[in-house]
């Protein structure tokens, strides 16, 4: 049996700097109160609300949304060749393939040298792609033995893995560099096995006490096994002119990308 499906799907776009501008339209401004205990008192200055302007400082936040945002896609497609095996036996080969266009991206842009004030825009910026094998064995139950095995072959890639910021400061959407962004998703598992097996136990041919006690007994298995997840190394910092701001290490020639540790479980 040869079978295939395509789909078309759309995001809901609630991401990014788009939940910002909801909770703080037109904009929000929070003032600290610091200083001896004082009276919780609703009617004094310090729970006054700050005045409304636009005249906005250093230590402003901004959400900015691109006017043209698109609401993000994503295309799914699969082929599937399966054959029986016997009578109560199954295998089948699957290829699945997905890739999300249009994908709302926040970055954190600060516009003077101080750093501030800070803008979190959100633009059509990232992109996703998975292609996964996927094998499976299955037997429906007969003379009491039915089980399920699988084991997937897949990668994952994107620019990103969710809408949420990153962080890493830049002064402008151009100076972006998109395609340094591009690496395993942050749920990327390259192989995934698993199986399940259940035996339903022979109960004794003749009636009586010993048929009602083994009847219905049943044995299960379950194991899983996969890969692990990828990691990313970020580093945060302070600096007297940007103020807190995320980095990542640069790769260094000649320097390996792990230390040995044989002392450790895991040996690195």
């Amino acid at each position: 049996m040869l079978r295939g499906g395509f789909g078309l799907f759309y995001d809901l776009a609630y991401g990014g700097s788009v939940a910002g501008i909801l909770n703080g339209f037109p904009y929000e401004r929070i003032r600290f109160s610091l200083g001896s205990t004082q009276p919780f008192n609703l009617t004094g200055p310090d729970v006054d609300p700050p005045p409304v302007t636009l005249d906005f400082n250093n230590n402003a936040t901004l959400y900015a949304i691109d006017p043209h945002l698109r609401v993000p896609v994503v295309y799914e497609w699969n082929v599937a060749l399966q054959q029986e095996l016997g009578v109560n036996q199954f295998l089948s080969v699957t290829y699945v393939g997905s890739h999300g266009h249009n994908l709302l991206r926040e970055d954190d842009l600060q516009l003077t040298p101080s750093g501030g004030p800070t803008v979190f825009t959100t633009v059509n910026g990232d992109w996703s792609q998975y292609n996964a094998l996927q094998v499976q064995f299955r037997r429906r139950m007969a003379r009491g033995l039915q089980a399920i095995v699988s084991y997937a072959l897949a990668k994952s890639i994107d620019t990103n893995s969710s809408d949420v910021c990153a962080c890493t400061p830049a002064n402008s959407l151009p100076s972006i560099n998109l395609a340094g962004e591009v690496g395993p998703s942050d749920f990327d598992v390259r192989n995934a096995f698993s199986a399940a097996v259940s035996y339903e136990v022979p109960a004794p041919p003749s009636d009586g006490f010993g048929r009602s006690l083994f009847k219905g007994w049943a044995i299960d298995g379950l194991v899983q096994s996969s890969s692990a997840t990828p990691y990313s190394l970020a580093a945060y910092a302070e600096s007297p002119v940007i103020g807190p701001y995320t980095t990542r290490p640069n790769i260094v020639p000649g320097v390996p990308f792990y230390i040995s540790a044989p002392a450790q479980p895991d040996g690195c």
